[in-house]
């Protein structure tokens, strides 16, 4: 039963061998899921290593979204200075089509420029940079109203913060099982989670955790014609 990282045992089955199956998980810290079912009826039983993180598969997803946005890598602010340079002279099309993303790290730039280099940092300041993405807003236009503006207005608070582990992860991380590896801890998740206590001290800055947005917007360059399909940035 080597090869096994979950055993699952369903009833009837013979105490003895129940007994011996037990045995051997426990020693060797393999989870066990035992199940009885008669007819309507059935309860299941658990038997866990003493190491064994329950991971959340479905967070909220306002607590796994960090677009980095006070601190972007080289590639996106790149693509936001290429693409805004000429925002005054888009279409209206092309204009409602900008990723969200994008208009924050354009009008960042015009907020620092008026603060000293600061981005937005308490509440009062947060409110007045989303009156300033909301003024940059096209109004009147055939195209009607601007979701991406409405998704950049939306976004100022939740995303314009510096990025934070939460205290879950940092008990993780400095968990002395994951510390202090064993042959015994077969978890992929503890097996990682040295390598990622390393990454943030290594790097000055937390984990790249993935998010994905949604957005109304797409990477086309205003030169692109207005019947070009829009395509999200990879």
């Amino acid at each position: 039963m080597k090869p096994y990282t979950l055993i699952i045992l369903v009833a009837p089955i013979a105490s003895a061998t129940l007994d011996t199956i037990s045995d051997y998980t426990q020693e060797h810290h393999i989870p066990l899921v035992y199940i009885h079912s008669v007819g309507f009826y059935a309860h299941i039983s658990l038997s866990l290593p003493p190491v064994f993180p329950i991971v959340d598969t479905h967070p909220d997803p306002a607590s796994t979204t960090d677009l980095r946005l006070l601190n972007p890598w080289p590639e996106l602010a790149s693509l936001a200075k290429e693409l805004m340079e000429g925002i005054d002279g888009m279409s209206d099309h092309q204009h409602g089509h900008i990723p969200f993303v994008l208009l924050l790290l354009h009008y960042l730039d015009e907020w620092k420029a008026g603060h000293g280099g600061r981005a937005p940092e308490n509440y009062k300041e947060k409110s007045e940079f989303r009156e300033l993405v909301r003024r940059g807003a096209r109004t009147g236009s055939a195209e009607g109203e601007e979701e991406n503006y409405e998704e950049a207005v939306g976004a100022v608070l939740k995303s314009l913060n510096p990025p934070a582990l939460s205290t879950a992860v940092k008990e993780v991380l400095e968990a002395q099982e994951c510390k202090n590896l064993t042959k015994e801890v077969r978890l992929s998740v503890v097996q990682s989670t040295p390598s990622l206590a390393y990454f943030p001290p290594s790097n000055d800055t937390d984990p790249p955790f993935p998010s994905s947005p949604q957005t109304s917007g797409s990477s086309l360059p205003p030169s692109h014609p207005p019947t070009e399909s829009p395509v999200l940035p990879p």
